[in-house]
């Protein structure tokens, strides 16, 4: 059964890449959202553009179970995909949960 270990939360306030900050210890997977204004993620070997990356509109939602993501979930990185528009990405982190 997965647990919860903490809430993911990024508000872009400017077009530099950002990353998710902190990962609570134990976090090996995430749900993350899309919440406002395009955005776009980057691997954890690339920084995203605004022309590449993984392109995630208001309401996609990118989901990492399954697997243990906690690396890629500390090197991940987002930038606005339209320059001055602040996105947000919001979701949150957990562990245990199986593969099917």
């Amino acid at each position: 059964m997965p647990n919860i270990t903490g809430i993911a939360a990024v508000a872009l306030s400017d077009d530099n890449a950002a990353s998710l900050g902190t990962i609570p210890t134990g976090t090996t997977q995430a749900v993350l959202g899309c919440e406002a204004n395009a955005i776009r993620v980057g691997d954890s070997g690339s920084v995203p553009t605004a022309t590449s990356g993984y392109l995630m509109n208001p309401g996609d939602v990118l989901t990492l179970v399954g697997n243990d993501y906690g690396d890629f979930l500390r090197n991940l990185q987002i930038i606005n995909n339209t320059s001055g528009s602040n996105g947000q990405l919001r979701g949150f982190y957990m562990t245990g949960y199986d593969r099917a």
